[in-house]
Protein backbone atom coordinates (compact mmCIF):
# COMPACT_ATOMS: atom_id res chain seq x y z
CA UNK A 1 0.00 0.00 0.00
CA UNK A 2 2.84 2.40 0.90
CA UNK A 3 4.71 1.56 -2.31
CA UNK A 4 1.62 2.14 -4.44
CA UNK A 5 1.02 5.47 -2.70
CA UNK A 6 4.59 6.63 -3.37
CA UNK A 7 4.33 5.68 -7.04
CA UNK A 8 0.98 7.48 -7.28
CA UNK A 9 2.49 10.55 -5.58
CA UNK A 10 5.37 10.72 -8.06
CA UNK A 11 3.02 10.37 -11.04
CA UNK A 12 0.70 13.05 -9.66
CA UNK A 13 3.67 15.32 -8.96
CA UNK A 14 4.77 15.11 -12.59
CA UNK A 15 1.24 16.01 -13.66
CA UNK A 16 1.01 19.02 -11.34
CA UNK A 17 4.47 20.21 -12.41
CA UNK A 18 3.07 20.76 -15.92
CA UNK A 19 1.26 23.81 -14.50
CA UNK A 20 4.18 25.11 -12.42
CA UNK A 21 4.93 28.01 -14.77
CA UNK A 22 1.34 29.16 -15.22
CA UNK A 23 0.09 29.86 -11.68
CA UNK A 24 -2.43 32.69 -11.66
CA UNK A 25 -1.71 36.03 -10.01
CA UNK A 26 -4.02 35.53 -7.01
CA UNK A 27 -2.18 32.32 -6.16
CA UNK A 28 0.91 34.42 -5.52
CA UNK A 29 -0.94 36.45 -2.90
CA UNK A 30 -1.25 33.27 -0.85
CA UNK A 31 2.34 32.29 -1.73
CA UNK A 32 3.48 35.70 -0.50
CA UNK A 33 1.72 35.06 2.82
CA UNK A 34 3.21 31.57 3.05
CA UNK A 35 6.71 32.87 2.33
CA UNK A 36 6.35 35.62 4.92
CA UNK A 37 5.06 33.15 7.51
CA UNK A 38 7.86 30.67 6.79
CA UNK A 39 10.66 33.23 6.91
CA UNK A 40 9.53 35.68 9.61
CA UNK A 41 6.64 34.05 11.47
CA UNK A 42 4.44 37.04 10.58
CA UNK A 43 0.91 36.71 9.25
CA UNK A 44 1.04 39.29 6.52
CA UNK A 45 2.11 40.37 3.09
CA UNK A 46 5.41 41.70 4.44
CA UNK A 47 7.58 40.36 7.23
CA UNK A 48 7.35 43.43 9.48
CA UNK A 49 3.60 44.12 9.53
CA UNK A 50 0.27 42.35 9.81
CA UNK A 51 -2.30 42.03 7.05
CA UNK A 52 -5.43 39.90 6.79
CA UNK A 53 -6.09 39.33 3.10
CA UNK A 54 -5.21 35.63 2.87
CA UNK A 55 -8.53 33.98 2.06
CA UNK A 56 -7.41 30.49 3.13
CA UNK A 57 -5.66 30.26 6.51
CA UNK A 58 -5.13 26.50 6.24
CA UNK A 59 -3.66 26.72 2.74
CA UNK A 60 -1.21 29.41 3.86
CA UNK A 61 -0.08 27.37 6.88
CA UNK A 62 0.39 24.17 4.87
CA UNK A 63 2.20 26.05 2.08
CA UNK A 64 4.51 27.68 4.64
CA UNK A 65 5.34 24.27 6.15
CA UNK A 66 6.02 22.84 2.69
CA UNK A 67 8.15 25.89 1.92
CA UNK A 68 10.46 25.04 4.83
CA UNK A 69 11.44 21.83 3.01
CA UNK A 70 11.11 22.55 -0.71
CA UNK A 71 13.80 24.52 -2.61
CA UNK A 72 11.32 27.31 -3.46
CA UNK A 73 7.78 28.29 -2.57
CA UNK A 74 6.60 27.44 -6.11
CA UNK A 75 8.12 23.96 -5.76
CA UNK A 76 6.43 23.72 -2.36
CA UNK A 77 3.06 24.39 -3.99
CA UNK A 78 3.66 21.65 -6.57
CA UNK A 79 4.52 19.06 -3.90
CA UNK A 80 1.74 20.18 -1.57
CA UNK A 81 -0.81 20.00 -4.39
CA UNK A 82 0.44 16.51 -5.30
CA UNK A 83 0.04 15.36 -1.69
CA UNK A 84 -3.46 16.83 -1.55
CA UNK A 85 -4.39 15.08 -4.78
CA UNK A 86 -3.06 11.80 -3.37
CA UNK A 87 -5.28 12.34 -0.31
CA UNK A 88 -8.25 13.00 -2.65
CA UNK A 89 -7.55 9.69 -4.40
CA UNK A 90 -7.42 7.77 -1.12
CA UNK A 91 -10.58 9.31 0.33
CA UNK A 92 -12.54 8.86 -2.90
CA UNK A 93 -11.45 5.21 -3.20
CA UNK A 94 -12.57 4.63 0.39
CA UNK A 95 -15.86 6.40 -0.31
CA UNK A 96 -16.41 4.26 -3.41
CA UNK A 97 -15.76 1.03 -1.51
CA UNK A 98 -18.18 2.13 1.22
CA UNK A 99 -20.95 3.29 -1.13
CA UNK A 100 -20.65 0.76 -3.96
CA UNK A 101 -18.40 -1.99 -2.60
CA UNK A 102 -16.14 -1.09 -5.50
CA UNK A 103 -13.25 1.25 -6.27
CA UNK A 104 -14.74 2.38 -9.59
CA UNK A 105 -16.30 5.55 -8.20
CA UNK A 106 -13.05 6.60 -6.53
CA UNK A 107 -11.00 6.17 -9.69
CA UNK A 108 -13.54 7.97 -11.90
CA UNK A 109 -14.15 10.80 -9.44
CA UNK A 110 -10.43 11.34 -8.86
CA UNK A 111 -9.69 11.84 -12.56
CA UNK A 112 -12.85 13.94 -12.95
CA UNK A 113 -11.68 16.29 -10.18
CA UNK A 114 -7.93 16.61 -10.72
CA UNK A 115 -8.19 16.78 -14.53
CA UNK A 116 -10.96 19.37 -14.41
CA UNK A 117 -9.76 22.46 -16.34
CA UNK A 118 -11.18 24.90 -13.81
CA UNK A 119 -9.77 22.97 -10.84
CA UNK A 120 -6.22 22.90 -12.21
CA UNK A 121 -6.58 26.62 -12.88
CA UNK A 122 -6.74 27.13 -9.09
CA UNK A 123 -3.44 25.39 -8.27
CA UNK A 124 -1.64 27.55 -5.70
CA UNK A 125 -4.98 28.75 -4.35
CA UNK A 126 -7.12 26.64 -2.02
CA UNK A 127 -9.21 24.82 -4.64
CA UNK A 128 -7.44 21.44 -4.43
CA UNK A 129 -7.30 21.58 -0.62
CA UNK A 130 -11.02 22.36 -0.62
CA UNK A 131 -11.71 19.24 -2.70
CA UNK A 132 -9.54 17.20 -0.31
CA UNK A 133 -11.79 18.12 2.60
CA UNK A 134 -14.96 17.50 0.59
CA UNK A 135 -13.66 14.04 -0.41
CA UNK A 136 -12.86 13.26 3.22
CA UNK A 137 -16.31 14.46 4.27
CA UNK A 138 -17.97 12.17 1.69
CA UNK A 139 -16.14 9.15 3.07
CA UNK A 140 -16.73 10.01 6.74
CA UNK A 141 -20.46 10.53 6.07
CA UNK A 142 -20.79 7.29 4.10
CA UNK A 143 -18.92 5.41 6.85
CA UNK A 144 -20.92 7.01 9.67
CA UNK A 145 -17.83 8.52 11.34
CA UNK A 146 -19.50 11.64 12.70
CA UNK A 147 -16.66 13.03 14.85
CA UNK A 148 -14.18 12.75 12.00
CA UNK A 149 -16.76 14.38 9.71
CA UNK A 150 -17.06 17.35 12.11
CA UNK A 151 -13.28 17.81 12.16
CA UNK A 152 -13.08 17.46 8.37
CA UNK A 153 -15.77 20.10 7.88
CA UNK A 154 -13.95 22.43 10.29
CA UNK A 155 -10.80 22.04 8.21
CA UNK A 156 -12.91 22.77 5.13
CA UNK A 157 -14.09 25.99 6.79
CA UNK A 158 -10.48 26.92 7.58
CA UNK A 159 -9.70 26.33 3.92
CA UNK A 160 -12.49 28.74 2.92
CA UNK A 161 -15.01 30.31 5.25
CA UNK A 162 -17.86 29.34 2.90
CA UNK A 163 -17.18 25.73 3.92
CA UNK A 164 -19.57 26.55 6.77
CA UNK A 165 -22.36 26.12 4.21
CA UNK A 166 -21.45 22.46 3.71
CA UNK A 167 -21.40 22.01 7.48
CA UNK A 168 -24.96 23.36 7.62
CA UNK A 169 -26.09 20.96 4.88
CA UNK A 170 -24.48 17.95 6.58
CA UNK A 171 -25.97 18.98 9.93
CA UNK A 172 -29.45 18.82 8.44
CA UNK A 173 -28.70 15.53 6.65
CA UNK A 174 -27.13 13.65 9.58
CA UNK A 175 -29.29 10.57 10.38
CA UNK A 176 -28.64 10.84 14.13
CA UNK A 177 -30.39 12.04 17.27
CA UNK A 178 -30.52 15.68 18.35
CA UNK A 179 -28.04 14.92 21.12
CA UNK A 180 -25.47 13.56 18.66
CA UNK A 181 -26.02 16.56 16.42
CA UNK A 182 -25.20 18.77 19.39
CA UNK A 183 -21.94 16.89 19.88
CA UNK A 184 -21.25 17.23 16.16
CA UNK A 185 -21.66 21.03 16.39
CA UNK A 186 -19.45 21.19 19.49
CA UNK A 187 -16.56 19.30 17.85
CA UNK A 188 -16.82 21.53 14.78
CA UNK A 189 -16.83 24.72 16.88
CA UNK A 190 -13.94 23.65 19.12
CA UNK A 191 -11.80 22.80 16.08
CA UNK A 192 -12.42 26.26 14.62
CA UNK A 193 -12.13 28.24 17.86
CA UNK A 194 -8.30 28.66 18.06
CA UNK A 195 -7.96 30.19 14.61
CA UNK A 196 -10.98 32.47 14.87
CA UNK A 197 -9.92 33.71 18.32
CA UNK A 198 -6.48 34.50 16.88
CA UNK A 199 -7.94 36.15 13.79
CA UNK A 200 -10.45 38.26 15.76
CA UNK A 201 -7.98 39.52 18.37
CA UNK A 202 -4.63 39.56 16.54
CA UNK A 203 -5.72 40.27 12.96
CA UNK A 204 -8.65 42.51 13.84
CA UNK A 205 -11.44 40.57 12.11
CA UNK A 206 -13.06 37.15 12.23
CA UNK A 207 -13.11 36.93 8.44
CA UNK A 208 -10.33 37.92 6.00
CA UNK A 209 -10.38 41.46 4.65
CA UNK A 210 -10.72 39.98 1.17
CA UNK A 211 -14.46 39.64 1.84
CA UNK A 212 -14.81 43.41 2.02
CA UNK A 213 -12.42 43.95 -0.91
CA UNK A 214 -14.26 41.55 -3.20
CA UNK A 215 -17.77 42.68 -2.28
CA UNK A 216 -16.91 46.30 -3.08
CA UNK A 217 -14.56 45.58 -5.97
CA UNK A 218 -15.60 47.20 -9.23
CA UNK A 219 -12.85 45.82 -11.48
CA UNK A 220 -15.25 43.30 -12.99
CA UNK A 221 -18.32 45.53 -13.14
CA UNK A 222 -18.37 45.43 -16.94
CA UNK A 223 -18.60 41.63 -16.83
CA UNK A 224 -21.82 41.59 -14.87
CA UNK A 225 -22.60 40.07 -11.45
CA UNK A 226 -21.54 36.69 -10.08
CA UNK A 227 -24.38 34.68 -11.72
CA UNK A 228 -23.10 35.78 -15.14
CA UNK A 229 -19.70 34.16 -14.57
CA UNK A 230 -20.43 30.82 -16.26
CA UNK A 231 -21.51 32.58 -19.47
CA UNK A 232 -18.48 34.86 -19.29
CA UNK A 233 -16.02 31.96 -19.16
CA UNK A 234 -18.00 29.99 -21.70
CA UNK A 235 -17.40 32.84 -24.16
CA UNK A 236 -13.76 33.39 -23.18
CA UNK A 237 -12.67 29.75 -22.79
CA UNK A 238 -15.42 27.61 -24.36
CA UNK A 239 -13.61 24.24 -24.47
CA UNK A 240 -12.20 24.43 -20.94
CA UNK A 241 -15.51 25.65 -19.50
CA UNK A 242 -17.58 22.95 -21.19
CA UNK A 243 -15.26 20.19 -20.04
CA UNK A 244 -15.36 21.62 -16.50
CA UNK A 245 -19.03 20.65 -16.21
CA UNK A 246 -19.18 17.81 -18.76
CA UNK A 247 -19.55 15.08 -16.13
CA UNK A 248 -22.86 16.34 -14.77
CA UNK A 249 -25.19 14.61 -17.31
CA UNK A 250 -24.02 11.21 -16.09
CA UNK A 251 -25.63 12.01 -12.74
CA UNK A 252 -28.95 11.04 -14.32
CA UNK A 253 -28.09 7.39 -13.68
CA UNK A 254 -28.53 8.03 -9.95
CA UNK A 255 -32.27 8.05 -10.62
CA UNK A 256 -32.03 4.47 -11.88
CA UNK A 257 -30.23 3.00 -8.87
CA UNK A 258 -31.55 1.64 -5.60
CA UNK A 259 -28.37 2.80 -3.83
CA UNK A 260 -29.94 5.27 -1.41
CA UNK A 261 -26.61 6.16 0.20
CA UNK A 262 -25.15 7.28 -3.13
CA UNK A 263 -28.24 9.37 -3.87
CA UNK A 264 -28.09 10.96 -0.42
CA UNK A 265 -24.43 11.94 -0.86
CA UNK A 266 -25.19 13.37 -4.30
CA UNK A 267 -28.10 15.38 -2.85
CA UNK A 268 -25.85 16.84 -0.14
CA UNK A 269 -23.22 17.89 -2.69
CA UNK A 270 -25.87 19.38 -4.99
CA UNK A 271 -27.47 21.30 -2.12
CA UNK A 272 -24.10 22.71 -1.10
CA UNK A 273 -23.29 23.84 -4.65
CA UNK A 274 -26.70 25.51 -5.01
CA UNK A 275 -26.53 27.17 -1.59
CA UNK A 276 -23.03 28.46 -2.32
CA UNK A 277 -24.14 29.89 -5.69
CA UNK A 278 -27.11 31.64 -4.06
CA UNK A 279 -24.96 33.05 -1.23
CA UNK A 280 -22.27 34.42 -3.57
CA UNK A 281 -24.93 35.89 -5.84
CA UNK A 282 -26.54 37.59 -2.84
CA UNK A 283 -23.32 39.28 -1.67
CA UNK A 284 -22.50 40.15 -5.30
CA UNK A 285 -18.84 39.23 -5.53
CA UNK A 286 -17.03 39.47 -8.89
CA UNK A 287 -17.15 36.34 -11.08
CA UNK A 288 -13.58 35.13 -10.50
CA UNK A 289 -13.18 31.61 -11.86
CA UNK A 290 -12.04 30.00 -8.59
CA UNK A 291 -15.34 30.99 -6.95
CA UNK A 292 -17.00 28.30 -9.08
CA UNK A 293 -14.91 25.39 -7.79
CA UNK A 294 -17.84 24.30 -5.63
CA UNK A 295 -20.14 24.02 -8.63
CA UNK A 296 -17.74 22.27 -11.02
CA UNK A 297 -16.62 19.80 -8.33
CA UNK A 298 -20.27 19.06 -7.62
CA UNK A 299 -20.72 18.33 -11.34
CA UNK A 300 -17.69 16.03 -11.32
CA UNK A 301 -18.70 14.14 -8.17
CA UNK A 302 -22.40 13.80 -9.04
CA UNK A 303 -21.51 12.60 -12.55
CA UNK A 304 -19.01 10.12 -11.09
CA UNK A 305 -21.61 8.83 -8.65
CA UNK A 306 -23.98 8.34 -11.58
CA UNK A 307 -21.34 6.43 -13.57
CA UNK A 308 -20.55 4.26 -10.56
CA UNK A 309 -24.26 3.51 -10.20
CA UNK A 310 -24.36 2.60 -13.92
CA UNK A 311 -21.38 0.26 -13.54
CA UNK A 312 -23.08 -1.39 -10.57
CA UNK A 313 -26.16 -2.22 -12.69
CA UNK A 314 -26.54 -4.98 -15.25
CA UNK A 315 -26.99 -2.34 -17.96
CA UNK A 316 -23.25 -1.63 -17.79
CA UNK A 317 -22.66 -5.10 -19.25
CA UNK A 318 -24.47 -4.24 -22.49
CA UNK A 319 -22.74 -2.59 -25.41
CA UNK A 320 -24.53 0.73 -24.86
CA UNK A 321 -23.82 0.65 -21.13
CA UNK A 322 -20.12 0.01 -21.64
CA UNK A 323 -19.93 2.79 -24.24
CA UNK A 324 -21.53 5.30 -21.85
CA UNK A 325 -19.26 4.26 -19.00
CA UNK A 326 -16.13 4.54 -21.14
CA UNK A 327 -17.21 7.93 -22.47
CA UNK A 328 -17.75 9.20 -18.94
CA UNK A 329 -14.32 8.02 -17.84
CA UNK A 330 -12.60 9.48 -20.92
CA UNK A 331 -14.11 12.96 -20.72
CA UNK A 332 -11.95 14.37 -17.88
CA UNK A 333 -8.62 13.20 -19.30
CA UNK A 334 -9.50 14.44 -22.78
CA UNK A 335 -10.79 17.72 -21.36
CA UNK A 336 -7.54 18.80 -19.77
CA UNK A 337 -5.56 18.05 -22.95
CA UNK A 338 -8.07 19.90 -25.14
CA UNK A 339 -8.21 22.87 -22.77
CA UNK A 340 -4.43 23.39 -22.69
CA UNK A 341 -3.58 22.50 -26.31
CA UNK A 342 -1.13 23.40 -27.87
CA UNK A 343 0.72 24.07 -24.60
CA UNK A 344 -0.25 20.77 -23.00
CA UNK A 345 3.33 19.66 -22.28
CA UNK A 346 4.39 22.92 -20.64
CA UNK A 347 1.55 25.34 -20.13
CA UNK A 348 2.07 29.10 -20.28
CA UNK A 349 -1.42 30.08 -19.15
CA UNK A 350 -3.99 28.23 -17.11
CA UNK A 351 -6.95 26.76 -19.05
CA UNK A 352 -9.26 29.32 -17.39
CA UNK A 353 -8.16 32.63 -15.87
CA UNK A 354 -8.66 36.40 -15.94
CA UNK A 355 -5.09 37.66 -15.65
CA UNK A 356 -3.65 40.50 -17.69
CA UNK A 357 -0.21 38.89 -18.03
CA UNK A 358 1.23 35.39 -17.86
CA UNK A 359 3.19 34.17 -14.86
CA UNK A 360 6.47 34.57 -16.77
CA UNK A 361 5.65 38.15 -17.82
CA UNK A 362 4.84 39.16 -14.25
CA UNK A 363 7.92 37.33 -12.98
CA UNK A 364 10.21 39.29 -15.30
CA UNK A 365 8.57 42.54 -14.18
CA UNK A 366 9.14 41.64 -10.55
CA UNK A 367 12.76 40.62 -11.10
CA UNK A 368 13.51 43.88 -12.98
CA UNK A 369 12.04 45.92 -10.12
CA UNK A 370 14.07 43.88 -7.61
CA UNK A 371 17.28 44.51 -9.53
CA UNK A 372 16.73 48.23 -10.21
CA UNK A 373 15.18 49.63 -7.03
CA UNK A 374 16.29 50.03 -3.44
CA UNK A 375 15.20 47.19 -1.08
CA UNK A 376 13.32 49.71 1.09
CA UNK A 377 11.36 51.09 -1.87
CA UNK A 378 7.59 51.43 -1.56
CA UNK A 379 5.65 51.18 -4.81
CA UNK A 380 1.99 52.03 -5.24
CA UNK A 381 0.50 49.24 -7.38
CA UNK A 382 -2.51 49.94 -9.61
CA UNK A 383 -3.15 46.52 -11.13
CA UNK A 384 -2.60 42.87 -10.28
CA UNK A 385 -0.14 42.66 -7.40
CA UNK A 386 0.57 39.05 -6.38
CA UNK A 387 3.26 37.78 -8.78
CA UNK A 388 5.13 41.08 -9.09
CA UNK A 389 5.26 41.54 -5.31
CA UNK A 390 6.44 37.95 -4.80
CA UNK A 391 9.38 38.24 -7.20
CA UNK A 392 10.26 41.90 -6.63
CA UNK A 393 10.63 41.55 -2.84
CA UNK A 394 9.58 45.19 -2.51
CA UNK A 395 6.80 46.98 -0.65
CA UNK A 396 4.10 46.98 -3.32
CA UNK A 397 1.13 48.79 -1.84
CA UNK A 398 -2.58 48.36 -2.40
CA UNK A 399 -5.50 47.12 -0.29
CA UNK A 400 -4.18 43.54 -0.35
CA UNK A 401 -0.83 44.45 1.18
CA UNK A 402 -1.52 47.43 3.44
CA UNK A 403 -4.03 46.78 6.23
CA UNK A 404 -4.30 50.51 6.98
CA UNK A 405 -6.11 51.13 3.68
CA UNK A 406 -8.82 48.64 4.70
CA UNK A 407 -8.97 49.97 8.27
CA UNK A 408 -9.54 53.50 6.99
CA UNK A 409 -12.22 52.22 4.63
CA UNK A 410 -13.97 50.40 7.49
CA UNK A 411 -13.97 53.52 9.65
CA UNK A 412 -15.63 55.57 6.91
CA UNK A 413 -18.10 52.88 5.79
CA UNK A 414 -21.74 53.99 5.66
CA UNK A 415 -22.79 50.53 6.87
CA UNK A 416 -21.59 51.44 10.37
CA UNK A 417 -24.51 53.87 10.63
CA UNK A 418 -27.07 51.07 10.31
CA UNK A 419 -28.04 49.81 13.80
CA UNK A 420 -27.80 46.03 13.39
CA UNK A 421 -25.06 45.95 10.76
CA UNK A 422 -23.12 48.62 12.61
CA UNK A 423 -23.24 46.63 15.85
CA UNK A 424 -22.03 43.47 14.12
CA UNK A 425 -19.24 45.34 12.38
CA UNK A 426 -18.27 46.99 15.66
CA UNK A 427 -18.02 43.58 17.32
CA UNK A 428 -16.08 42.06 14.41
CA UNK A 429 -13.57 44.94 14.33
CA UNK A 430 -13.40 45.47 18.11
CA UNK A 431 -9.67 44.66 18.25
CA UNK A 432 -8.81 46.40 14.99
CA UNK A 433 -5.84 48.78 15.20
CA UNK A 434 -3.91 50.84 12.66
CA UNK A 435 -0.50 49.47 11.70
CA UNK A 436 2.64 51.66 11.65
CA UNK A 437 2.43 53.63 8.40
CA UNK A 438 4.55 52.67 5.43
CA UNK A 439 6.83 55.25 3.88
CA UNK A 440 5.21 57.34 1.14
CA UNK A 441 5.53 55.60 -2.23
CA UNK A 442 8.64 56.40 -4.24
CA UNK A 443 7.22 54.78 -7.37
CA UNK A 444 3.93 53.93 -8.99
CA UNK A 445 3.35 50.76 -11.02
CA UNK A 446 0.29 51.34 -13.14
CA UNK A 447 -1.57 49.22 -15.68
CA UNK A 448 -3.46 50.66 -18.63
CA UNK A 449 -4.95 49.31 -21.84
CA UNK A 450 -3.25 50.44 -25.05
CA UNK A 451 -3.98 49.80 -28.73
CA UNK A 452 -2.00 46.98 -30.27
CA UNK A 453 -0.75 49.46 -32.88
CA UNK A 454 1.12 51.45 -30.19
CA UNK A 455 4.84 50.69 -30.35
CA UNK A 456 6.60 48.93 -27.48
CA UNK A 457 9.01 50.87 -25.31
CA UNK A 458 9.16 52.98 -22.20
CA UNK A 459 6.74 55.90 -22.09
CA UNK A 460 8.23 59.39 -21.58
CA UNK A 461 8.84 60.03 -17.88
CA UNK A 462 8.85 56.34 -16.96
CA UNK A 463 11.62 54.15 -15.63
CA UNK A 464 10.38 51.07 -17.48
CA UNK A 465 7.36 49.79 -19.39
CA UNK A 466 6.16 46.25 -20.03
CA UNK A 467 3.65 45.35 -22.73
CA UNK A 468 1.78 42.21 -21.72
CA UNK A 469 -1.17 40.17 -22.91
CA UNK A 470 -2.94 36.85 -22.41
CA UNK A 471 -5.65 34.87 -24.13
CA UNK A 472 -8.11 36.50 -21.74
CA UNK A 473 -6.99 40.05 -22.59
CA UNK A 474 -7.14 39.21 -26.29
CA UNK A 475 -10.72 38.00 -25.84
CA UNK A 476 -11.96 40.77 -23.52
CA UNK A 477 -10.28 43.72 -25.26
CA UNK A 478 -9.66 42.74 -28.90
CA UNK A 479 -7.05 44.86 -30.61
CA UNK A 480 -5.62 46.04 -27.29
CA UNK A 481 -3.03 44.92 -24.77
CA UNK A 482 -2.03 45.84 -21.23
CA UNK A 483 0.92 48.11 -20.54
CA UNK A 484 2.49 48.26 -17.08
CA UNK A 485 4.55 51.39 -16.44
CA UNK A 486 6.87 52.14 -13.52
CA UNK A 487 7.22 55.86 -12.82
CA UNK A 488 8.36 58.03 -9.92
CA UNK A 489 5.37 58.57 -7.64
CA UNK A 490 5.14 62.29 -8.46
CA UNK A 491 5.44 61.85 -12.24
CA UNK A 492 2.58 61.74 -14.72
CA UNK A 493 2.59 59.15 -17.46
CA UNK A 494 2.70 60.78 -20.89
CA UNK A 495 0.81 58.53 -23.31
Amino acid sequence: MLGASLVALLVIHRYVAVFKDSLIDDAFIQLQYAQTLATSGTWGFFGDRLTNTATSPLNVVLSALAGLIAPSMVDAVVWLTALEMLAILIFLLLAGRTLFDSYAFGAIAFVACVANPLVVSTIGLEGVLFITSISAAMYFFAAGRWSALAVGLALLTLTRADGALLFAVFLVALPVSLEKKGRFVLIYALTLAPWYAYSWIHLGSLLPDTLKIKVFQRAFAAWGPYPHGPLLYLRAFPIATLFSVAMLPFGVFLFTTSNRSARRVAAIIAAFAALHFIAYSAISVPPYHWYYVNQVVACALIGSLGLAALIQRQFSRTGAGRAIALAGMAIPAFGIVAATYPDSLRTVEMPIHSNWATHEMYKQMGLWIRDHTDPASTILCVGEIGTVAFYSQRYLINEFSDMNLITESIASSSFRNKPLVGSLLGLNYYWRRMQPPLAPPQYRLQAARVDSSVKDGAAPGSLMSWDVSTRFVQWSTPGRRMRYTLVPANERIVK
